[in-house]
């Protein structure tokens, strides 16, 4: 698939400037682009990073509804953006709400105009604002006695910190660059709500994309934060391309600031520097470390990956509910759920996805599962004497009733018979193309998957595959052609 040219463009910090203060209709909504504040005209309405901008877009309340996230223009390629159409498309808001400020939406000026005023085109993607402060941010007021850090305030960013990851690695996927900076903790959270968001998913690594490429360091990729990520990774980097490996030692150096971290520990240090014994005084004061027993390791920081516990463990630990790993293999966009607009295989983006997510998804359907059950219902259905029908109806009902009963009862059969057909047609097509993505009809911002398994099609169409295929497309035709033959001699 190919992305339009209008999708790689970004802007510079002299548009960046321009945007500041103005209004922006995104499908009927009206935004703000945050302005300059009059007492620090130095600095930017903007939260700058290596690899992009996120420029906050207001409501008519004045509050942060969204961010607009800008590419640097010299690191906006193609695989960028595939990547970042995979997140969209996957919903990552959907698992877990900790992961809700994951990118949404791609927009072009192209497709939704432009900014009052702006003589420029840009493309961007739109992701959801979250309350609060990064890690970092708190850690900072924590240590000047703004924000008292307290034990259950400890105890709830643990629970979302920990559940966030756990459905990242439910769906195998590495956030890849887990820092203080990347964590917004919400003091104030009433009941209910999250404490704890997770952004700037650049870096991600799935094992399960196939498809999906990873972003080394030589492409202008991260592989996360000195301090955080391994050390070993970071040498590594000096040298050659390497891309994020592993998310464990970060995540046990946030926990370790989670629930030791108080107004005596120097803020811009992370926890991996702190001496083993002052790391195991501040921990054993909290109580979570009884769940969390590897933490006391005085080897913490050295450890490698396979000596710490997976994330799903250690929800285990906590009483947060584990679900199984998925396992299948999901397409790489663009062209389903929110692709740039104006691409051939595109679909127009579905302005839904600026809201909240409902709490239900539409299920994917598997159609491999449903053709054998198909097959044999309607089988016994053609196998069916009309006598044996028609008697079993007329103990029920009156005659008239029995044969407009009888009538729909056929004509629903022609017609599973004939999607039963068509279903196991496009299957074998799609095989035989050696296409390995699904096919999926976009439905607002969900899609409904198509037969076609992506890790048969990926591992060569197996023979048994598709004969297995083929004979549920020669079983379906002659069924169908049955159901039509019967009904015409058999119809009252």
């Amino acid at each position: 698939m190919s992305i339009d040219v209008d999708s790689l463009s970004s802007i510079n910090q002299l548009q960046a400037k321009q945007l500041a203060g103005r209004t922006w209709h995104v499908a009927g909504e009206r935004y703000r682009f945050a302005a300059y504040d009059p007492r620090y005209p130095g600095d930017p309405p903007w939260k700058s990073g290596g690899e992009a901008i996120a420029y906050p877009l207001l409501d008519d309340r004045g509050n942060v509804a969204l961010y607009a996230k800008f590419f640097d223009p010299a690191r906006v390629t193609v695989k960028r953006v595939e990547r970042t159409l995979w997140m969209i498309d996957e919903c990552l808001g959907n698992w877990s709400k900790q992961l809700c400020a994951a990118p949404r939406v791609w927009v072009t000026t192209q497709s939704a105009g432009r900014p009052d005023q702006a003589d420029f085109d840009f493309a961007c993607c739109l992701a959801d604002a979250v309350p609060g402060k990064t890690w970092h941010e708190i850690k900072a007021d924590i240590s000047a006695g703004v924000v008292r850090w307290t034990p259950e305030l400890r105890e709830r960013s643990v629970q979302d910190f920990i559940e966030g990851l756990s459905r990242l690695e439910q769906h195998q996927v590495l956030h890849g660059d887990l820092s203080p900076g990347n964590v917004i903790i919400n003091p104030a959270a009433g009941a209910g709500e999250p404490m704890l968001y997770f952004i700037d998913f650049d870096a991600f690594v799935c094992s399960r994309a196939g498809r999906l490429q990873t972003l080394s360091t030589g492409e202008g990729g991260t592989i996360g934060t000195a301090g955080y990520c391994p050390p070993d990774l970071i040498a590594a980097a000096s040298t050659r391309a390497v891309v994020p490996e592993t998310d464990r030692p970060a995540r046990d150096v946030l926990l370790l600031e989670l629930i030791g971290f108080d107004p005596s520990c120097d803020f811009e240090e992370p926890a991996s520097k702190w001496e083993a014994s002052r790391r195991l005084s501040l921990l054993r004061s909290s109580p979570l470390v009884i769940r969390l027993p590897h933490l006391l390791n005085e080897r913490l920081p050295e450890l490698s990956h396979d000596e710490r516990p997976a994330t799903r463990e250690l929800a285990r630990a906590l009483g947060i509910p584990v679900a199984p790993r998925v396992k299948w293999t999901t397409k790489l966009g663009p062209g389903h759920g929110a692709p740039p607009p104006g691409t051939p295989d595109g679909n127009r983006p579905s302005w839904k996805v600026l809201r909240r997510q409902l709490p239900w998804e539409l299920p994917r359907w598997n159609m491999e599962k449903f053709q054998p059950i198909a097959i044999a219902v309607l089988a016994v259905l053609c196998l069916l004497h009309w006598s044996v029908v028609s008697g079993l109806l007329s103990l029920w009902m009156i005659p008239v009733v029995a044969e407009s009963v009888l009538t729909v009862v056929y004509v629903a059969r022609a017609g599973m018979a004939g999607a039963l057909w068509c279903a196991g047609l496009v299957t074998l097509v799609r095989v035989v193309l050696a296409d390995s993505r699904e096919y999926a009809i976009p439905i607002g911002r969900y899609r409904l998957s198509l037969p076609l398994s992506n890790a048969a099609a990926k591992a060569g169409r197996p023979p048994g595959w598709i004969l297995r295929h083929l004979i549920v497309l020669l079983a379906g035709l002659v069924l169908f052609v049955l159901v039509l033959t019967r009904q015409q001699v058999q119809s009252p």
